[in-house]
């Protein structure tokens, strides 16, 4: 055994001397190690761009209060009010996905909205009304969200363009050149609402009808002169309905009574052969109880006050949405002088 142990350890010293020996011939320990080769490598991997989503399009509106809602594929889900008789310029909110954290980046990223006015088969980047660019807003701590807006002019809706179902389109590319859209058709739509407004003239106006002669007609007084002077200023066909008090002297003293007979309501001057648009009509003598005007018995169907064209409502067909308010009023000898006044009462309702 002790044997065994001997012969083993002769054969490693042995070992050992003839390593010493080889690095000694090989130039000493430090080209040896020399000789000893590490291999450095590299580890790789590949990360694909993620094209950048619409989570949500978000529109302002301002009735019964100022907010945004969320337009989702049904336009009743969200909307924006007209404004009487001018232009609508909501802010408009895009909320984008982008997985690459990237989309903080306006020259990385275009954001793009579009809107497409109803009867439009499909609301998409070859079909559409009109379109603004985004810019950045805000960006969540992952970083994989971003909130895009636009606040401005270019996206307006003025006040008589067509209520209803409207689509809006939201279109992202980012750097890599990755273009998504939201339209699948129509998956966000809003709904432009609905608006019965009138103008004749300035409400607590007063209508002055000049100095009028006794004892006979007085035709085409009250133009205040203002064009148009009645106009519809909202984007639905409307019924609208007059009616007037009887007229009292400053001062007391008279009164000159409305009969149902001795005041119209017409479109132009002559009160004899009622010329224009819409058919002359006698107030009623009973306050409760209001006519309406313009209306146009002859046309088939009977035409009530029609939404303007454009926005200065002088379009083609517009005599049916703007006009001047005349009045005839005839004067009964023997009434007293004075300065008359009465109220009269205009009320505007969608048909």
């Amino acid at each position: 055994m002790y044997n065994t142990k001997i012969v083993l350890t002769i054969f490693i010293i042995a070992i050992l001397v003839i390593l010493v020996i080889s690095i000694i011939l090989s130039g000493g320990f430090g080209n040896f190690l020399k000789n000893i080769r590490l291999a450095l490598v590299h580890g790789q991997f590949q990360i694909i761009g993620e094209p950048a989503t619409v989570v949500g399009i978000y529109l302002e509106h301002f009735y019964p209060t100022q907010d945004f809602t969320n337009c989702t594929d049904t336009y009743t889900d969200c909307w924006t009010d007209p404004l009487e008789n001018s232009t609508r310029n909501p802010t408009i909110k895009v909320m984008i996905r982008d997985g690459n954290g990237d989309c903080n980046n306006d020259a990385l990223f275009d954001v793009y909205v579009t809107v497409c006015t109803p009867g439009m088969s499909t609301c998409s980047a070859a079909n559409f009304d009109r379109t603004v660019e985004l810019t950045f807003d805000s960006q969540s701590l992952d970083n994989a969200y971003c909130n895009y807006s636009y606040q401005g002019t270019l996206l307006g809706f003025d006040y008589y363009e067509t209520p209803g179902d409207w689509g809006i389109y939201a279109n992202v590319t980012d750097d890599d050149g990755t273009t998504w859209n939201s339209n699948e058709p129509y998956e966000h739509r809003f709904e432009y609402t609905a608006l019965a407004a009138f103008l004749y003239p300035a409400a607590g106006s007063t209508v002055g009808m000049g100095t009028l002669s006794l004892g006979m007609w007085n035709y085409g007084t009250g133009d205040t002169g203002t064009d148009p002077e009645a106009k519809n200023i909202g984007n639905v066909k409307q019924n609208v309905t007059w009616n007037a008090s009887d007229f009292q002297r400053q001062g007391g003293g008279a009164t000159l009574q409305i009969t149902g007979f001795n005041y119209v309501i017409d479109d132009d001057k002559d009160g004899v052969s009622d010329l224009d648009n819409f058919q002359q009509v006698y107030i009623n003598d009973d306050p409760t109880q209001e006519i309406i005007f313009p209306f146009n018995s002859s046309a088939v169907p009977p035409t009530y006050l029609d939404v303007c064209s454009n926005f200065n409502c002088d379009g083609l067909g517009d005599y049916d949405a703007r006009f001047n308010i005349y009045w005839h009023i005839e004067i009964p000898a023997g009434q007293q002088a004075g300065t008359y006044s009465n109220d009269i009462t205009i009320t505007n309702v969608e048909i």
